[in-house]
């Protein structure tokens, strides 16, 4: 594919509008979820995690990267890269308690 990425991402947006792919969004979180649960799952039984399992968490995190950049697009660049450098910020404030035995380490 010739296009830059960011050009496509708009113009899905623009073809099949906000409401579509707010809709979508939703639906590759979900999918990604599901996902994310049958690898857990199968983290518990030994010899269960194959090649599928891990492909398909893959595939489920690149198509809700993509819908995810289309919401960046909706709802603005800018307010997006702010509030997620707020919780990029935050994270390191909890990194560093917890290595210094303040938290316990799990929140992010």
């Amino acid at each position: 594919m010739d296009k830059p990425s960011k050009i496509v991402l708009e113009t899905a947006v623009q073809r099949f509008g906000k409401r579509s792919q707010i809709i979508k969004t939703i639906e590759e979180c979900a999918e990604l979820q599901k996902a994310l649960s049958k690898y857990l799952l199968a983290m518990d039984r030994p010899g269960e995690i194959d090649v599928y399992l891990v492909e398909n968490v893959v595939e489920e995190l690149a198509d809700v990267s993509i819908m995810t950049k289309q919401m960046v697009h909706i709802y603005g660049h800018l307010n997006f890269y702010r509030k997620r450098q707020e919780k990029v910020d935050k994270l390191d404030t909890l990194l560093n308690m917890s290595s210094k035995g303040g938290m316990d380490g799990n929140k992010c």
